[in-house]
């Protein structure tokens, strides 16, 4: 039987914002401020029975929005989640989470782009062609991106998304940390695999940007990350496919290793 190819699309949460902030303090309520958990535990502290492709996709935007970090196989509650749940000055919380807002790649990407600008109508077909989103979730990133960018107050009614140097100045420092540091290293994510790119166009002329699968589990972890700034030819982008297609049946049978020790 033909394996099925699987399209892949650029990382992004699969929560809207609101709901990100609300499930960590749904986190902070049931299971406190400090301790370290691992994912199965803040899947429940969350409010889902067990671990699900909706859970760990759920405990993964936590972590895609800054608001968990993790360590080997333990989350706990990040600096940046802790500012917007116990905040100690009249910014912190807005300020967090315009951090939060930013905190996924892919957001602070279009964001710096269009930033001061309305945002294209065409922005679903831009995100296909740019930013390596699958086509037919595109328009559900768009609603995730917008509706994080409202709730942080970076999105006017006009549809101007506002510029970070216009916000006010008692939260321009935080803002500008966003911008100035280096972007922070990719954390594993949860037990659902979690892509990077698109699926390759072996045909494609275009410059190749990057590809790469990422996957984990309870104890495991599997990440394969191509980068190159030269116009490939077909076989070598064939070669990089059928590595990422490779990636992807190891952790399959990791995912099977990990459901019979269940």
């Amino acid at each position: 039987m033909e394996k099925k190819k699987v399209e892949r699309s650029s990382s992004y949460p699969s929560l809207s914002l609101e709901d990100a902030l609300s499930k960590i303090t749904q986190l902070k309520e049931s299971m406190g401020l400090n301790g370290e958990y691992k994912r199965e535990t803040v899947a429940s502290g969350i409010g889902y029975s067990t671990i699900t492709g909706t859970s760990a996709r759920a405990v993964a935007a936590l972590a895609q929005y800054g608001l968990l970090e993790r360590e080997k196989d333990l989350y706990r509650i990040s600096e940046l989640g802790r500012r917007y749940l116990v905040p100690t000055n009249d910014n912190d919380v807005s300020v967090a989470i315009r951090q939060a807002a930013l905190s996924p790649k892919l957001f602070k990407q279009i964001h710096d782009e269009f930033q001061g600008q309305v945002l294209p109508k065409l922005l679903v077909n831009i995100l296909s062609t740019k930013y390596g989103v699958q086509l037919k979730v595109a328009p559900t990133v768009v609603k995730l991106f917008e509706s994080a960018m409202t709730y942080a107050q970076l999105l006017e009614p006009s549809g101007r998304l506002t510029p970070l140097d216009s916000v006010n100045e008692s939260s321009r420092t935080a803002s500008e940390d966003i911008i100035d540091d280096e972007e922070p290293a990719p954390q594993p994510q949860a037990a659902t695999p979690v892509a990077v790119t698109t699926e390759l166009d072996i045909s494609s002329d275009k410059p190749f940007n990057e590809q790469g699968v990422n996957h984990s589990g309870n104890g495991w972890g599997l990440t394969v990350l191509v980068k190159s700034s030269h116009q490939l030819p077909p076989e070598v982008r064939k070669a990089i496919r059928d590595l990422l297609e490779s990636a992807d049946g190891v952790a399959d049978q990791f995912y099977g290793l990990e459901r019979k020790e269940q």
